[in-house]
């Protein structure tokens, strides 16, 4: 989905939660972006990336690129591959096999968390807790749109439910993607297919839906919105986790990031040849694009993985939204 441009800078100028020198910033980014920005299929992101981050002597640029490779290896080899990276005119498909051929699997990540949680139980706790805080609604009906292997829908579903609050569990999913295939899942909430689409619910049927890091592949993005919508009771709140992109560099690191995840955890060794489709917004975007459909901004900010972290590599970006009538 494509955002107007006019009408976006008039919508930045009109914010009347924005200083002058955010809305200054905001309008130039916009007019930064796809720059230097090169496609998922072109192979030449690692070099395009790193090329530019050099010659412009960015060196937090370089940092967000060693910390996204960070997730997957431990930091001597970050180092040995961005050098790779950096002093080799290479293609995508070259860094792939590089890492293939050096034994990746024993380079693994050297960082750990000062929690005990996992990433995504700090992270849904988190949110079920701003959530908990916001709403004393004691009889929730809950879907989890892109629900995946529903591990999550399951544990965001048990973290809002407690303390006496009933919560009805549903998930939907289209049949296939990535790793997941939901025709060989039995998942212990209601399910549904996503079918050309469309959601298979009816009108204003539920108090709370979650998007889990999915609407970034959803093509028609405003057509998917207003199913969103459609099926929301008015009041209701939906949850929104998403990357988010201020820039060719930002775009450029979760491409990279889904490149990584589809052919190292997933497998998939024909990724760069039909890539999933993906695009990425700024947070003060994805809240222009839901206001059109009058869902509306109530709590939302970047969030952490960790209690003494930084800001991830992917600028990991939550937001409440009501459902206005």
């Amino acid at each position: 989905m494509s955002i107007n441009k006019d009408d976006y800078i008039e919508y930045v100028n009109k914010n009347k939660n924005l200083t002058e020198c955010q809305k200054h910033t905001f309008i130039r980014l916009l007019n930064k972006r796809y720059k230097i920005y090169t496609e998922k299929d072109s192979n030449i992101q690692f070099k395009t990336y790193c090329k530019n981050a050099l010659v412009y002597g960015n060196s937090q640029k370089m940092a967000k690129l060693k910390l996204m490779l960070n997730a997957f290896f431990n930091e001597r080899y970050v180092n040995e591959l961005v050098k790779y990276i950096c002093n080799n005119n290479v293609k995508d498909e070259d860094v792939i096999k590089f890492i293939m051929n050096t034994n990746y699997k024993k380079r693994k990540p050297d960082i750990r968390p000062i929690t005990s949680c996992d990433t995504w139980s700090f992270i849904l706790q988190s949110m079920a807790l701003i959530y908990k805080n916001m709403s004393k609604k004691k009889d929730v009906k809950y879907l989890d749109i892109g629900c995946g292997s529903g591990r999550k829908t399951k544990k965001f579903s048990e973290l809002v439910g407690i303390d006496g609050v009933k919560v009805n569990v549903n998930g939907t999913d289209i049949g296939s993607w990535g790793p997941y295939d939901q025709d060989k899942k039995k998942f212990t909430f209601n399910f549904k297919f996503i079918k050309d689409g469309k959601l298979d619910y009816e009108d204003n049927e539920f108090d709370l839906i979650t998007c889990f890091m999915m609407l970034h592949h959803v093509s028609e993005l405003d057509d998917f919105i207003g199913e969103i919508k459609r099926i929301l009771k008015p009041g209701g709140v939906l949850l929104i986790l998403e990357h988010t992109a201020y820039d060719d560099y930002d775009n450029m690191i979760i491409d990279l990031l889904h490149l990584l995840f589809a052919t190292l955890t997933d497998g998939n060794k024909e990724y760069l040849k039909k890539p999933l489709y993906g695009k990425y917004y700024n947070w003060l975007e994805l809240d222009f694009i839901f206001e059109k459909h009058k869902i509306m901004y109530l709590d939302g900010q970047n969030i952490l993985t960790d209690v003494d972290s930084n800001l991830r590599y992917d600028n990991l970006y939550y937001s409440f939204m009501q459902n206005e009538k």
